[in-house]
């Protein structure tokens, strides 16, 4: 046994996927990094994985099944199998000129004629066969002829930004927002103004991003966005892809150049967030040209004594010193611990990332001393801990770090609606904030929709203490009892507006009025319960997480796919669904 590391069997911490391959069957209570770095180098055999490669024989493969989902008109799927196939083709091989010629065909089905376009100028890059040529050259004059013929009615709405006059030094953040520390929560975003429903506060790009395994052919590696699936692959390896050069350059630079050869590994593990910590490590040591005797120096001189993200000068960015506030962020104690387990978690993953982080090349040649490489596991811990405080939005699929966002505190009753899209954060207040109030948004379930004790079950089988006013049970039974004495106006309204948006003769453009029309008549009665039922009733898409129109067409051929900013949607785009003055109602969507 090693020094400083017991080993109790029967105790199970998963760590991977498939758990039959990668399961550690230890309670590790050591609390020494290293040791726990050394049992893992000398048990390798739990997290070794055979490392994809890039082979025309599995590309064709995987095309043919690609084919065969095209065939069956299964065109989403049938992407996903080309995508697969283009990252596994060989470089400048064919077979990656028929992989995206394919794809072209499937965006031609779509009616996405720019983006066929776009994989035919791919294929004809890339050693396309003269057979597939000839195709590809009849359909690109079919997408130029359909795009010629297109209806300009059927552009897609811009998403709508902060539409509050912003902050000065962050223009993505409303005006007239603070942070303040409050008992309890610690970092806490406060209103230092009044707020309307529908206002959009907030809209930023996230820091970092995971994606993975599962979504690695359907979203950017780098950003996360789906870009309807039109993406690029790693030259290098077959295992992740990119919107567009921009997006490979940026990932290559930050992120992936530490992590092509190892991706395989990489995705083996379970929890998608705890890659964060990884990426925002060697993203720190980018900053600083890999030069990893000037980040100690920098950490070193930059303890944890607490930081504001919202004194950060976004108009004059400096990245490093946007490091720095991550660096100096204070960490509480953690509440959400059991026996100690968190602090073991975080030092076996540490020590899990760094002994496949070592193994690649380029890292391998970085961190050549044992001093330095004790900084890079000690870092990994200490981000692993940090880090899981500026999740605000997780799934099991793709994770971001929003450092301003991040502020937001928990509450089951939240008074802003979050919307995490392709690695955009937007929020949007959904009842009136006073001057004063501190902003929320739900990490979870929301009371309105969860019953009470589903929603403490929920809590307490991942260790958190909700302090908000709905899990105080005196304040719970007064905001109860005021409710019960609403009147019952709004329901009947509500089964109106439910006959409305189920009502196919309807247009987009008055389903639009009526669900504003009673967002604004009835948000501050029952401000969530009928609020939420008739987003999730209107949009199939529309969950806690998410909030966009999915893509539809009404008998009228008007086309639309955006995002919806609640009841104060409006468009800058001429010819489609425009937002009007109206007398009766104040203002009213209508078709062009």
């Amino acid at each position: 046994m090693l020094p400083g590391l017991a080993l109790t069997p029967m105790r199970v911490m998963n760590l991977s996927r498939p758990l039959s391959i990668y399961t550690v069957q230890f309670l590790l209570t050591a609390d020494d990094a290293i040791a726990c770095r050394d049992y893992v180098l000398a048990n390798e055999d739990y997290i070794n994985v055979p490392e994809r490669q890039k082979s025309n024989e599995r590309a064709i493969e995987v095309r043919q099944k690609g084919n065969k989902l095209y065939r069956m008109r299964n065109f989403q799927e049938a992407l996903e199998k080309y995508n697969e196939s283009i990252c596994l083709a060989e470089t400048d091989s064919p077979h990656l000129a028929i992989g995206y010629g394919n794809r072209s065909a499937v965006y031609f089905e779509q009616e996405n004629y720019r983006l066929a376009l776009r994989d035919i100028k791919f294929a004809k890059a890339h050693n396309c066969p003269e057979d597939l040529l000839q195709r590809l050259l009849t359909r690109e004059a079919n997408c130029n002829e359909k795009i010629r013929n297109l209806n300009p009615n059927l552009e897609q709405f811009r998403r709508v930004p902060v539409n509050l006059p912003g902050n000065p030094r962050i223009p993505f953040l409303a005006d007239g927002i603070r942070m303040q520390q409050l008992p309890g929560y610690g970092r806490s975003m406060m209103a230092d103004r009044n707020f309307r429903t529908g206002d959009v506060i907030l809209q930023e790009k996230s820091l970092i991003s995971a994606v993975n395994d599962e979504m690695k052919y359907l979203h950017c590696d780098y950003c996360s966005a789906k870009n309807r699936h039109s993406l690029i692959p790693c030259p290098n390896c077959p295992s992740v892809m990119f919107c567009n050069q921009e997006c490979l350059q940026q990932g290559l630079r930050f992120a992936h150049r530490f992590e092509c050869g190892i991706s395989t590994k990489l995705h083996h593990l379970s929890l998608i967030a705890v890659r964060l910590a990884p990426r925002m490590f060697f993203r720190a040591l980018t900053l600083f040209d890999d030069n990893v005797e000037r980040m100690m120096k920098f950490c070193k001189t930059n303890a944890r004594n607490g930081s504001d993200p919202l004194s950060f000068d976004y108009t004059n960015y400096d990245p490093i010193e946007e490091f720095k506030l991550f660096q100096k962020m204070y960490i509480p104690s953690d509440n959400t611990a059991r026996d100690g387990d968190t602090d073991i978690h975080h030092m076996l993953h540490a020590a899990v990332f760094y002994s496949i982080y070592i193994q690649q090349p380029l890292v391998k040649s970085i961190f050549t001393t044992e001093k330095q490489k004790l900084f890079m596991i000690r870092c990994m811990q200490d981000y692993f801990r940090s880090i899981k405080h500026l999740i605000i939005v997780s799934d099991s699929f793709i994770n971001h770090i929003f450092p301003v966002a991040s502020i937001c505190n928990h509450s089951c009753d939240p008074n802003v609606f979050c919307i995490n899209f392709s690695g955009q954060l937007k929020y949007i207040v959904n009842r009136p904030i006073a001057k004063g109030t501190q902003i929320t948004i739900s990490y979870g379930p929301l009371f309105r929709i969860f019953p009470p004790a589903a929603n403490k079950h929920l809590m307490d089988s991942i260790h958190f203490r909700c302090i908000c006013d709905i899990c105080d049970k005196r304040k719970y039974a007064e905001r109860i009892l005021k409710e019960t004495l609403q009147p019952a106006v709004a329901e009947r309204h509500y089964e109106t507006l439910v006959g409305v948006v189920a009502e196919h003769n309807f247009n987009m453009a008055a389903k639009l009025n009526a669900i504003e029309q009673y967002i604004e008549k009835f948000a501050r009665i029952n401000t969530q319960k009928y609020f939420y039922e008739v987003l999730m009733f209107a949009y199939p898409e529309v969950d806690s997480d998410h909030c966009k129109l999915v893509a539809a067409r009404d008998h009228a051929k008007v086309g639309i796919s955006n995002e919806f900013s609640l009841h104060r949607f409006y468009s800058s785009n001429p010819g489609t669904l425009v937002r009007t003055p109206n007398n009766r109602t104040g203002f009213e969507y209508r078709t062009h």
